[in-house]
């Protein structure tokens, strides 16, 4: 059934039809002791949702994921944490910013855990994190969340031109004066 959504939503005109398929799915799941495929059916209709502008229903369907990465893995775990970031990039898209915080502060803890404090994965949560405490009006937090971010991506191997530039376009915005 998976196989089928997957292939009726590459399919535009039969895309709702998918969507009530991976729905039934998810469904069937929540009963059986298939925790990760529980996960990865959730979050995967979840983005569906998003794509569909259902925003309200794609955030009842990462709840369905939250609450198995909760209730079957640790809070470490890279589902569990990866579950998490999307939990804080819906809260942005719905305006609850204090949530969205609270989700990437966890995200950022339990990141530096896994990978690293000096890691990529680290520093772009901490992007995020400026980015919403500047949304906040929270320009100091903002302000040090991004210079973190930006000390990792330019020390970091792989090259990062793309976010040390908007970062330092963040900055740059957030010390200007209004006219």
């Amino acid at each position: 059934r998976l196989r089928m959504a997957d292939a009726q939503r590459r399919l535009a005109a039969r895309a709702e039809k998918a969507v009530q398929e991976l729905q039934a799915v998810v469904e069937i799941l929540k009963s059986e002791d298939l925790p990760t495929l529980l996960v990865e059916s959730s979050s995967r209709l979840s983005h569906w949702l998003l794509e569909d502008e259902r925003d309200e229903e794609a955030f009842q369907a990462l709840q369905t994921a939250e609450a198995a990465c909760q209730k079957h893995f640790g809070e470490e775990d890279p589902k569990a944490i990866d579950v998490k970031r999307h939990m804080a990039s819906l809260h942005i898209k719905l305006g609850r910013k204090k949530e969205a915080l609270e989700y990437l502060k966890d995200v950022h803890y339990f990141e530096r855990r896994l990978h690293g404090s000096q890691s990529v994965q680290v520093a772009r949560t901490l992007k995020a994190l400026g980015t919403v405490y500047a949304a906040d009006g929270q320009l100091t937090e903002a302000e040090q969340s991004y210079q973190q971010a930006l000390r990792i991506f330019e020390t970091d191997r792989v090259p990062n031109a793309h976010f040390i530039h908007e970062i330092h376009a963040m900055l740059t915005s957030m010390h200007e004066v209004p006219a």
